[in-house]
């Protein structure tokens, strides 16, 4: 039987551009035909029969003259099979891009192909299953749109100064008639040029904030308190502190450019502010407002700034070579409340630094809802290592065991039980199927009343269910005595082989442990995972033991 070949109606368009935004990729016509021929010489059971192109950049609300005749073409039937290069690139709406695919061309028997989402209704059995997979690449498109659509309007109102903000840089208003524009606040503005006027004549950041706070100078924080921001989760700041003075003078808004994306482009989270910030992308408007400081003042301040941080030498934090990281997080508990244990750093007059463990209910909430008990850290880990080490040296000996007795004669025994028990259950249900075939017979030839019949096969179905489930509960036990007594037993193959390495990291200790409970007696109650699957084996080979003996 040979195989059908599909005519391809191939269809291509540019996006329209008042909605590209400057980093999204708008490939031309012929690029994306070149791009959908090389997909289709991979495809023996499609020929590319015609194409149809809007090559010009379109807008939203344009007309597009090829999309028109290739749909009278497609309802014609004079195509069975439609190639795209993207699913958004195929009409200006989302919506008729939905009833096309979705509706139409299913109804029309048409095959659908998607060069960029790698997508073809036939070959991946879309068609067959309802367009599942089409619906998910129609949502995920339409997010994109929605995504590009906002982007470029905000990169548009950004071009011109005109994007919204929630406050403005201290030392500046809002415009009387435009809140994007920044005029300078004759309040603050003085101190703004004050800060860089002492800090460029050599005095220091924390002298100049103790001197504002002296003078009582409402702080940025202040400021805007004092404007009617108001603060939801902190509290204006009645001071002023050495970062503070160190972030305006760092500022280039004071120059009179407006900078986007000064902090974060995305979230670092191995990396500190300051270096999200020098790394990320910066788009500035020159001259948009009036400057507080001059160009010259403020390179010469960033010298400074920068000369001081190259002279300071790297803080190491408080005791991070001191004390060991949390190994056993969110898995220790107090055994009373149920709360878990807070790991704390103590030391003793600066002399043997050691950690803790601590109730959170009794440090937090005090001793009448649970007892504030404590108990050291290497007293709970040299617990947990020895424990989980009997459990490694007991894996090792049972796999041992296992694998030496694998074809020995009493597990062979007990397997054999097992399927015994199952041909008798299965050679009871069938005599009895006999007796309702024989039951059946006589009824029919007239040979017993309605009444014996009908009273004869409810006593039998009612034996036939019981051995069923008799039957179903041997074949049960014996998928179970196959699971645990092989060497793919979920606890042998967590425990056996593996060496602790001389720390444990929070990753080993969350492979092997459930949880750990400390009571305030210092109690350690360690759940390993899996033991249910040992006491299992152990129960079974103690029964093999019996079974040898």
């Amino acid at each position: 039987m040979s195989t059908k070949i599909y005519q391809a109606a191939v269809y291509v368009r540019r996006i329209f551009k008042d909605l590209l935004c400057p980093d999204d990729t708008d490939l031309s016509s012929l690029e994306q035909l070149s791009i959908i021929s090389q997909y289709l010489n991979q495809k023996s059971d499609v020929e590319y029969a015609n194409a149809f192109t809007d090559g010009r950049s379109q807008k939203q609300d344009s007309v597009l003259n090829a999309f028109q005749r290739l749909m009278t073409q497609l309802e014609a039937r004079n195509y069975d099979c439609l190639v795209l290069y993207s699913i958004e690139q195929f009409s200006n709406s989302m919506e008729e891009n939905r009833h096309c695919l979705l509706t139409l061309f299913p109804m029309w028997g048409i095959r659908i192909i998607c060069v960029k989402e790698n997508y073809d209704s036939l070959e991946s059995g879309d068609s067959e299953n309802n367009y599942e997979k089409l619906k998910f690449l129609l949502e995920q498109a339409e997010i994109a749109e929605k995504s590009r659509r906002s982007k470029a309007e905000f990169l548009q109102k950004r071009s011109k100064g005109k994007t919204a903000r929630t406050y403005c840089p201290y030392g500046y208003l809002p415009g009387p008639v435009d809140t994007a524009d920044l005029i300078p606040d004759p309040e603050s503005k003085h101190v703004v040029q004050y800060i860089f006027r002492e800090y460029l004549a050599g005095v220091g950041l924390s002298q100049i904030a103790r001197t504002l706070t002296a003078n009582n100078i409402p702080s940025p924080s202040k400021r805007k308190e004092l404007r009617g921001y108001k603060f939801e989760n902190t509290v204006a700041a009645g001071y002023w502190h050495p970062t503070t003075i160190k972030g305006l003078l760092k500022n280039p808004v004071y120059t009179g450019d407006l900078v986007f994306s000064s902090y974060r482009a995305t979230m670092y989270l191995s990396l500190r502010d300051e270096t999200i910030r020098d790394m990320a992308p910066k788009h500035v408007l020159k001259n948009h407002h009036e400057p507080l400081v001059s160009r010259e003042d403020f390179e010469k301040a960033q010298f400074m700034l920068k000369a001081e941080e190259a002279d300071r030498p790297p803080r190491t934090p408080k005791g991070e070579h001191l004390f060991p990281k949390n190994p056993y997080r969110n898995l220790i508990r107090c055994s009373e409340c149920g709360a878990l244990m807070l790991y704390q750093q103590r030391n003793t007059k600066g002399k043997n630094p050691y950690v803790i463990y601590m109730c959170a209910t009794g440090a937090n909430k005090g001793a009448e809802f649970c007892s504030r008990h404590i108990t050291r850290f290497d007293y709970v880990d040299n617990i947990v290592r020895s424990t989980l080490q009997r459990e490694i040296d007991l894996a090792n000996k049972l796999y041992d065991e296992l694998q030496n007795n694998t074809d020995s004669t009493n597990f062979a025994q007990v397997e054999a039980n097992y399927k015994k028990q199952m041909d008798g259950y299965l050679d009871e249900t069938r005599t009895i199927n006999k007796k309702l075939q024989k039951l059946h017979a006589d009824f029919t030839v007239f040979a017993i009343s309605p009444e014996e019949y009908y009273k004869q096969k409810e006593i039998l179905s009612e034996e036939s269910r019981e051995k069923g489930l008799l039957l179903t509960e041997a074949i049960a036990q014996l998928r179970d005595y196959r699971a645990i007594f092989t060497l793919d037993n979920p606890w042998l193959k967590l425990y056996h082989d593996k060496v602790l390495p001389d720390f444990l990291t929070q990753t080993i200790s969350k492979s092997y442990i459930e949880s750990i409970l400390l009571s305030p007696a210092e109690e350690v109650t360690i759940v390993l995972k899996h033991q249910e699957w040992r006491e299992k084996l152990l129960e079974g080979m103690k029964q093999h033991k019996e079974i040898t003996e």
